[in-house]
């Protein structure tokens, strides 16, 4: 496992898992420095800390819709998304997600990636 470990922690990309409930279960370094928290101030708390307060409704909707037949997708096709900071600036991202059937439940890995302003 500690393989699993290493690869979580050394990717490009932020990555984070959430649990059914919406709640962040695990968040890499990547992460941290994306978004400004430390793991401790992400573990445990709702995913949508990390989205911009006008789109929360809308997200806790969209993530149960995504759990009621989950698989490998880019999450918003066709539409800007934005993370938000701890500091509240907002910036243009691409997520990916990917369904993760464990013991606890269904999880969901969520791949983070800043994109440039060219980009978004």
């Amino acid at each position: 496992m500690e393989i699993y470990h290493r690869i979580f922690e050394s990717a490009p990309d932020a990555q984070l898992v959430v649990d059914p409930a919406g709640r962040i279960a695990l968040a890499n370094a990547q992460a941290e420095s994306l978004f400004g928290y430390a793991r401790t101030e992400l573990i445990g708390n709702p995913v949508e800390m990390l989205i911009p307060q006008r789109y929360h409704a809308a997200h806790v909707n969209h993530r149960n819709t995504y759990l009621a037949a989950a698989h490998s997708r880019p999450m918003g096709e066709g539409q800007d998304l934005f993370g938000r900071r701890k500091n509240g600036e907002e910036f243009p991202v691409d997520i990916m997600l990917s369904p993760l059937q464990v013991d606890k439940g269904l999880f969901v890995l969520c791949v983070v990636r800043k994109l440039s302003p060219s980009r978004s």
